[in-house]
């Protein structure tokens, strides 16, 4: 009796998970109204810059950096930080940050507010042309070369 409360447990266990991966797989996800451009909504300045870290020695990154038009200097503001900011920040790209961040401040959904995207570090004396993440062209490490079995 006790092996087939653990086949069913188990059976039901794989049914459900496929059916998860199924959903996920099967929907496609649709931008909303907040994730594109409108005339009548003031658009924010996004700049590029670059970081040569002191924490990481050698290290380089590219980050930008989004001040909405409704920002005020004399007040403090929020500030909402991206890692990998490459993603986040192209404004034709799956998150649209900077055109979300317009149509919701310009809405009063959110604070006036600055964000902050920053990209992986990289060592070397220039950035790739690329944002993103770079290549690791490192040798796959065989463990028979190193005495173990397999």
């Amino acid at each position: 009796m006790r092996f087939s409360k653990t086949v069913l447990v188990v059976c039901f266990a794989i049914i459900a998970c496929n059916q998860v991966r199924s959903f996920a797989a099967d929907d496609v996800y649709q931008l909303g109204e907040e994730s594109m451009r409108h005339d009548d909504v003031p658009r924010g300045t996004v700049t590029e810059h670059q970081w040569k870290s002191n924490v990481f020695p050698g290290t380089l990154r590219r980050y930008w950096v989004y001040v909405p038009v409704q920002h005020d200097s004399s007040v403090a503001s929020p500030v909402m930080v991206f890692q990998d900011g490459h993603t986040y920040v192209d404004e034709e790209g799956q998150f649209r940050v900077p055109v979300v961040l317009d149509n919701l401040i310009h809405k009063g959904d959110l604070p006036s507010m600055i964000a902050i995207f920053i990209d992986p570090g990289h060592k070397k004396d220039k950035l790739p042309e690329k944002p993103g993440w770079r290549r690791i062209d490192a040798p796959r490490r065989r463990p028979e070369r190193h005495g173990y079995r397999a």
